[in-house]
């Protein structure tokens, strides 16, 4: 038994039921909310809160410590979180945007420097990385995660945790992680948050399971639930998911906590009569920490007395909590240095890096007659939209304590950037047509503020504002040559504005460093290399679509009428999944596979040959899909399984070696039983889920 086991120990034989149940509940301390000290000292001094969400600062944070530790009867430390989903005070791009970079490094250093920093300012934990799988575009939180992908969310869960926890979540610069949502939140009905969420078996276990196991395989301490109901059971209550899935099929050990008020939201579902039953049912199915409300609190100790839960329910998530704060260190080291915050935040390391994930993160939509970059003798230019002038919407949806002052806006970052120009400014689309006559380039910047994606903004309509539309249109027939850039937390419908201009660029929200990333890609100084990690429909009807979708009987075409399409919109959407281009261009040739016959199991060893064949040095996101031929079960028309991040200068041609395990070629029953049937797989290379290089190799169970 580890020493701080036998603690653990001790003190739950000394603690009051009143006190463990404090060590379960989370409160809210933002200052925003009032006098932090005045609602909550009393609780801290009886031991009664065990963490808090927190908007403070060092000093302050470092009084309430001081009152548990030094105040409180068994001194046992508090926790402190906040929700620090991409970046602290040197905001990264959103999740979604730094998914397009497909690189795993970027990733994971991403999170150490929000680690660091949030660190820094006193804080312990952070309710990230969200690995929930997004397939429906209208859903607002599509911008906090990775995409429609589930292989590239996994890796990206992977790096995410490693940076955040490090390899010990006791350093100082490290912050515990939290896997989010659990689970499926994602598959929200008609898009809408909070929504219900119905689903098999089999595509639980295959599409939306395996990024949490992945986050728990990289060592994430805790968990969140989720705030929909699954199959008819709140996450929040549901036994089957934490227990039987979470706990016992997934291995998890760690801390699972509520989400915001879900467990007294249980009384709303109309799952339990009251909020006594609701606290019952979400100890009981496996819920450690009830966060920001006090259901726990009001009703737990009642519970336990009249014999309705047995007091080892929750003295094991008091073990799991306790266990939690030793291996952070604090019992050890419960104060934050309040001398880090002035020399760990907002450094010039963080904003270079969140300058090289921004240029990163850009994905070129559409470059016709090579627009971009900029001409070199370029002396006009116009920068029209409003979205183009503001800083505080570069920084997207949950910027913690970002500020807006610090943000680059776009037309900041040009004006900077090409020093040597005219840049012009258009109060209205009036005022654009004019200038834009006596201008050299064009950019229009139109899409999404930050308050338009993220929690609660679901969108049943992806496309641009009316007089977005009619910004693009406008200088669309001035005749001079049309920059779209186009920002939001989401895939948008852009299939009108797309033949209005002659580029496209989608930029998202990129975070302190916006204007900055996306003068240098205006320039030339870096060729785009993003890749879309989502699909981009070409119209609001088919956004539920994703790449991965099932073969059917009757396969979509435009010849003949009993096919799977729509009869007022295209087959295929706007943009794929993966797609993106660059500034020079790539050829695949040479797919070679080692071992064409081969044993479920083993590994399948193959090599592709890329060549850059245009005029710049550049990045090319190697892509890597296989397709089963032939199952008992319909399976997936491609699937994604592995990819490599290249550089190539201009010219040269290297050679990507492929590994993958077969073992990973299978797929779940209707019983959540995996299977491997073996049989033909095609084998895909290429720059995107459409088209590229093919083999066949055959798999034998």
């Amino acid at each position: 038994m580890r020493q701080y086991e036998e603690q653990i120990e001790k003190l739950l034989s000394q603690m009051t039921l009143d006190e463990k149940i404090g060590q379960l509940t989370q409160m809210g301390a933002n200052v925003l909310y009032g006098d932090i000290f005045e609602a909550n000292t009393d609780y801290i001094k009886r031991g009664e809160i065990g963490s808090f969400i927190v908007g403070c600062t060092p000093t302050q944070l470092n009084e309430l410590q001081r009152i548990a530790v030094e105040e409180s009867r068994l001194g046992i430390p508090l926790l402190f979180a906040k929700d620090v989903i991409h970046g602290y005070r040197t905001i990264f791009p959103i999740p979604i945007a730094e998914s397009c970079t497909w690189d795993m490094n970027l990733a994971e250093k991403s999170a150490y420097a929000a680690a660091k920093e949030a660190s820094a300012s006193g804080l312990h934990w952070t309710f990230s990385p969200m690995v929930d799988i997004a397939r429906d575009s209208r859903w607002g939180r599509i911008a906090e995660g990775a995409g429609e992908d589930t292989y590239l969310q996994c890796r990206i869960a992977e790096a995410k945790v490693k940076g955040y926890q490090g390899d010990d979540i006791a350093d100082r610069d490290r912050l515990i992680a939290c896997a989010k949502h659990f689970v499926a939140y994602g598959a929200a009905i008609g898009g809408r948050d909070y929504n219900s969420v119905d689903m098999s078996l089999e595509t639980l276990y295959e599409i939306y399971l395996p990024p949490f196991q992945a986050a728990i395989d990289a060592g994430a301490e805790s968990v969140m639930t989720a705030f929909h109901d699954f199959n008819g059971v709140p996450c929040t209550g549901n036994e089957y998911l934490l227990k039987t899935v979470l706990r016992e099929n997934m291995g998890f050990d760690g801390v699972v906590i509520s989400d915001s008020c879900s467990v007294r939201e249980l009384v709303v579902h109309r799952m339990a009569r009251d909020e006594a039953e609701a606290a019952k049912y979400s100890i009981t199915a496996g819920t450690d920490v009830e966060m920001h409300t006090t259901t726990y609190r009001e009703n737990l100790k009642k519970l336990c007395e009249n014999g309705e839960i047995d007091v080892r329910i929750v003295d094991d998530a008091v073990r799991r909590v306790l266990s939690l704060k030793f291996r952070k260190g604090l019992f050890d080291n419960p104060y934050v240095d309040e001398t880090r915050e002035k020399k760990e935040v907002f450094t010039a390391e963080n904003l270079d890096l969140a300058l090289k994930i921004a240029q990163d993160s850009i994905v070129l939509l559409k470059n016709e007659n090579q627009s971009l970059p900029l001409a070199k003798n370029i002396k006009k230019i116009l920068v029209a939209g409003a979205l183009a002038y503001s800083k505080e919407d570069m920084l997207g949806c949950w910027a913690a304590c970002g500020k807006a002052e610090e943000c680059i806006s776009i037309y900041e970052g040009i004006k900077n950037r090409f020093a040597e120009c005219e840049i012009y400014k258009a109060e209205d689309i009036d005022d654009a047509v004019i200038k834009a006559a006596a201008c050299d380039a064009v950019i229009a910047v139109v899409g999404e503020t930050r308050d338009m994606s993220g929690e609660a903004k679901s969108r049943a309509s992806q496309k641009l504002s009316k007089e977005q539309s009619l910004l693009l249109s406008a200088l669309s027939h001035t005749g001079k040559t049309l920059i779209t850039i186009v920002v939001a937390g989401r895939p948008l419908v852009l299939t009108e504005e797309e033949k209005l201009c002659s580029s496209m660029i989608m930029a998202w929200h990129l975070g302190t460093q916006a204007g900055n990333a996306l003068a240098n890609i205006l320039a030339g100084d870096v060729s785009p290399s993003g890749k879309l990690t989502t699909t981009f429909p070409s119209a609001d009807g088919q956004t539920h679509m994703y790449y991965n979708h099932n073969n059917t009987g009757k396969p979509a075409r435009d010849d003949f009428f009993a096919t799977s399409k729509y009869i007022d919109a295209p087959i295929k959407p706007l943009y794929p999944f993966g797609y993106g281009l660059s500034y020079t261009t790539f050829s695949y040739n040479n797919l070679k596979i080692n071992n064409k016959d081969l044993r479920v199991g083993e590994k399948l060893y193959g090599s592709v040959e890329i060549t850059n064949t245009g005029d710049f040095d550049g990045a090319e996101v190697v892509q890597l899909y296989i397709s089963q031929l032939y199952a008992r079960k319909v399976r997936p028309v491609r699937e994604l399984k592995w990819f490599n991040k290249v550089f190539i200068r201009k010219g040269e041609t290297i050679k990507v070696e492929f590994e993958l395990d077969t073992s990973t070629f299978g797929y779940y029953n209707s019983s959540a039983g995996y299977v491997n049937d073996g049989e033909m797989f095609k084998i895909t290379l290429s720059p995107s889920s459409e088209g590229g290089l093919e083999d066949i190799i055959n798999l034998i169970k």
